[in-house]
């Protein structure tokens, strides 16, 4: 996953892919995302189709196999009107 930076109103795709992953899940600040735009076995989506500032949080993918998991986070960060980044409360 790749973090993003982007003004409010833009459109935040987050794709969380695993080969050999038995469960593939995501998290939205801390949060278990419930419901995808695209989940295949190997390949979660998660899409904010018109962010704004309040937005701004880590998106963290977990891919677990009998082996053990691996834990990826971005960052969503959005730019406008009371900005947590502009402000220092964030990041």
């Amino acid at each position: 996953m790749i973090s993003q930076f982007l003004t409010q109103g833009k459109r935040a795709t987050f794709t969380c892919k695993a080969t050999h992953a038995e469960t593939i899940e995501m998290f939205y600040n801390g949060n278990p995302i419930k419901e995808y735009t695209r989940a295949t076995s190997d390949e979660k989506e998660f899409v904010i189709e018109s962010v704004i500032y309040t937005n701004t949080a880590p998106v963290t993918c977990v891919a677990t196999n009998k082996v053990g998991s691996r834990t990826r986070t971005a960052y969503l960060i959005v730019h406008g009107e009371k900005n947590p980044v502009d402000s220092g409360l964030c990041c």
